[in-house]
């Protein structure tokens, strides 16, 4: 995988990341893309306060928030 980045591969404190995210309300633009969701589903399986998705494409925030719905039902969007 290094040599297809060209860096090396980054490890993340997941302690740490859960710490900061947790109780907090965190705010995600472009929500609804690729990358956007990917960190919703990340951030909302951190126990956030309440996630905030902000996206151009009506559909597109459709979806995401349907699968987060699902997955976190007790998460505050």
């Amino acid at each position: 995988l290094e040599d297809l980045l060209g860096r090396d591969q980054v490890t993340l404190d997941s302690a740490g990341l859960s710490a900061f995210l947790e109780g907090s309300v965190v705010l995600v633009t472009g929500a609804g893309g690729s990358i956007g969701s990917e960190l919703c589903r990340q951030i909302a399986a951190q126990n956030p306060a309440s996630l905030v998705l902000l996206e151009n494409s009506e559909f597109a925030l459709y979806q995401v928030v349907e699968e987060l719905t699902w997955r976190f039902p007790k998460l505050t969007l």
